[in-house]
């Protein structure tokens, strides 16, 4: 685990955007909002460093509790007495410009959409109004935060809502990119970075959980499978109390991990209809635990998959087993699952090397700006197989074909033309420029070594380490 000093990695990019809006010197509305574990509160706490400050954090509780909290914060800060509660919204907005007082000051309200679904009118319009009329003239730069991205982004676009027209800037943080997440890895050796990737994914609440004096399956030992493990109340951790079902929703989570991906399959797995599942999903969807995917050139065919591997993991192995991890048979449940452990690694091996390719897509050093990247597969094609390709993206004329392995074996010349005619399909005949990208953890063979294709690139993990 990251000491203290440590705990805050990367982010650049993200606190860059926040200090030149907060360096405009006008006033600003903004909007940021992303998944839960993803790191928005850690993000603004380090962007409040040394910056005048009142930041607020709302509660899924009644209107009056949510008055009753800030009114207390700013009653400490105004000195008066902490017992008063502001009667409406309008006095308490009208009191933060008080703290502001003609200077720069950040009022920081997280988790929005509780605070706005406790006020029955709806505290956008008090917002409204609070910005129309009184703070818009001011140095004030206002923050509102969310973890329900289906909200947020309503508030965002919706013509209708209160706040469309005048929030300043809007921003969704995404999971770090691969180089940032490598920050919280130092202290593991190469291999292990990429285990930790493949397992934990790159969202900053688990990568920071991690100690680097420890190897990753002491790690994973201490997270999943011991008494006082950490991750084994996962669930409990991401899903909100918005998705109050929890029977429910586990049983929409565990369909999925067994390999369930179509709201069909989905729904004859928990023998209910269809429409009543959609609902289910759409929550699920709203708080980025599950999302869509399509294939790529198919955007009929959609599947559904869960966004957090160690949430996929605990469905997947571990859901069985909570009880007896906790009344001490850990060790044994870990020596039960370790080939599970292995294949689920080399399964989201995949996933990072994507990541990899997005960040490099992004920073402009592909060969095109290829977006997004998609698997495709194909049951039945011309070749007379099925043809599965792990990443694929088209940008013009020009084709990106990734194929990703985490296998001890080195890759070899019949893994390149195995791509090269997986491509040679119809579908992909016009295309008069392909990209090939071939990964792998354990190196490639001399005669792949020696292939003349300027298109082919041969990507093992040194260099992804060191780009």
């Amino acid at each position: 685990m990251m000491s203290d000093e440590d705990v805050f990695c990367g982010r650049s990019k993200d606190l860059t955007l926040l200090e030149d809006k907060w360096h405009s010197g006008q006033f600003e509305l903004g909007l940021l909002y992303g998944a839960r574990r993803v790191g928005k509160t850690t993000l603004v706490n380090k962007f409040l460093e040394g910056k005048d400050s009142l930041y607020f954090q709302s509660k899924e509780a009644s209107e009056l509790e949510n008055r009753r909290g800030l009114s207390r914060m700013l009653n400490k800060r105004l000195g008066m007495p902490l017992d008063y509660v502001y009667p409406a919204w309008d006095e308490l907005f009208e009191a933060v410009l008080k703290l502001a007082a003609g200077k720069r000051f950040a009022f920081v309200i997280d988790e929005y959409p509780y605070l706005s679904k406790s006020t029955r009118k709806g505290v956008a319009s008090y917002l409204q109004d609070f910005i129309d009329n009184k703070a818009k003239s001011s140095g004030l730069f206002l923050l509102l935060m969310g973890s329900n991205v289906s909200f947020m982004e309503n508030e965002v676009n919706n013509k209708k809502s209160p706040l469309y027209r005048r929030r300043t800037f809007t921003y969704r943080l995404r999971p770090m990119p691969f180089s940032e997440a490598l920050l919280f890895l130092k202290g593991f050796d190469d291999r292990q970075k990429f285990d930790c990737l493949s397992f934990f994914g790159f969202a900053p609440y688990y990568l920071a959980l991690l100690n680097p004096k420890r190897s990753f399956q002491d790690n994973l030992k201490s997270l999943l499978f011991s008494q006082g493990s950490t991750l084994l109340d996962a669930p409990d951790i991401i899903l909100s109390n918005g998705t109050r079902d929890k029977r429910i929703y586990n049983t929409v989570l565990l369909s999925i991990a067994r390999g369930k991906r179509t709201p069909t399959e989905i729904a004859l797995d928990m023998e209910i209809q269809t429409n009543e599942l959609s609902k289910y999903l759409k929550v699920l969807c709203d708080e980025e635990i599950i999302e869509k995917r399509t294939m790529f050139n198919s955007s009929r065919k959609v599947v559904y998959a869960i966004t957090d591997t160690v949430l996929e993991f605990f469905y997947q192995h571990l859901s069985d087993d909570v009880e007896r991890i906790r009344i001490g048979f850990g060790d044994v449940v870990f020596q039960e699952k370790k080939d599970a452990v292995r294949d689920f690694i080399c399964h989201h091996f995949e996933d990072v090397c994507l990541h990899y390719m997005e960040e490099r897509s992004l920073n402009g050093t592909l060969p095109a700006p290829y977006y997004p990247i998609q698997n495709l597969v194909i049951e039945n094609s011309e070749l007379g197989r099925s043809v599965e390709i792990d990443g694929v993206s088209q940008y013009k004329d020009s084709l990106l074909v990734i194929e990703c392995k985490y296998t001890a074996a080195k890759r070899g010349l019949k893994d390149y033309y195995d791509m090269k005619e997986d491509v040679s399909i119809k579908m992909f005949s016009q295309i008069k420029r392909k990209d090939y990208y071939l990964f792998s953890k354990s190196g490639f063979d001399k005669k792949l070594l020696n292939v003349e294709d300027k298109d082919l690139h041969l990507i093992g993990m040194q260099e992804m380490l060191s780009s």
